[in-house]
């Protein structure tokens, strides 16, 4: 479920690269998608509008989830985040040691 209130529902059709998705507000759609996915009906398959997902965007994604993967977890942005912390308060540290400036 997205925080917008959509559900973003996907699926990979075989072992190529063919991906779909659907966004829907409907929870009861979302629902008899899914339990029709259970019971191994072709409903949810073909009586649902699919989207085509870009070849190009599945590889991107593709990429990033590997790369998660490697990294386990460690987030650069995050410790960007923390660095400039870090510096924002021994900057400010700085200028209570060192007093105001005069000014002749």
């Amino acid at each position: 479920m997205l925080p917008e209130g959509l559900y973003e529902l996907r699926y990979r059709d075989g072992p190529g690269d063919d991906r779909f998705e659907l966004f829907s507000s409907d929870h009861v759609l979302v629902r008899d998608i899914l339990f029709a996915w259970l019971d191994e009906s072709s409903w949810w398959r073909e009586g649902v509008a699919w989207s085509p997902i870009d070849p190009a965007i599945s590889e991107i994604e593709s990429v990033r989830d590997e790369l998660s993967e490697l990294l386990g977890g460690f987030s650069l942005l995050g410790a960007l985040e923390d660095l400039d912390a870090g510096l924002d308060d021994a900057l400010r540290r700085a200028d209570e040691l060192l007093g105001e400036p005069d000014e002749d």
